[in-house]
């Protein structure tokens, strides 16, 4: 565990961290081309929080981790990336942020939650099914091959 961590909701102050963690690891952008998540996009998220719920993870106000997750119209809640950096992984930085996001987005608020992983991501399947077993709100996890089409 990191003693001096805290998480937080995320700010337009946060955007340009995130473009650059977002663009600049395989792990998130997949295959990708170029510039995967844009500065447009990321703004609109972190901005909207109506349609999207953004969680930092820091320590000593330097960005370790973070989590996206959309509302849907239905108060059901979409988890889009879970981030934390590989100097950080296996220190309880994913469960404290997936915890924090548990507890905004789980009854009565939302019925269902769904998170969307490429089946070569090993580390997050582990993360959620071992933070599901203790969970009470059905949770789905989509996964899809990589290079596998969007259909």
């Amino acid at each position: 565990m990191i003693s001096k961590m805290k998480i937080r909701k995320g700010n337009l102050k946060d955007s340009k961290e995130l473009y650059s963690l977002l663009n600049d690891n395989y792990e998130l952008r997949g295959d990708s081309e170029g510039e995967a998540y844009s500065k447009n996009w990321i703004k609109e998220v972190v901005s909207d929080k109506k349609r999207n719920l953004v969680l930092i993870a820091e320590e000593n106000e330097k960005i370790i981790g973070f989590l996206i997750a959309h509302i849907l119209p239905d108060k059901d809640y979409f988890l889009n990336d879970i981030y934390v950096k590989p100097e950080y992984r296996l220190k309880g930085v994913g469960s404290k942020l997936f915890y924090y996001y548990d507890k905004l987005a789980s009854f009565p608020r939302s019925k269902l939650n769904i998170s969307f992983t490429m089946t070569s991501n090993k580390k997050m399947h582990n993360l959620l099914n071992n933070i599901i077993i203790r969970k009470v709100t059905p949770f789905t996890i989509i996964t899809r091959r990589e290079n596998e089409p969007d259909n």
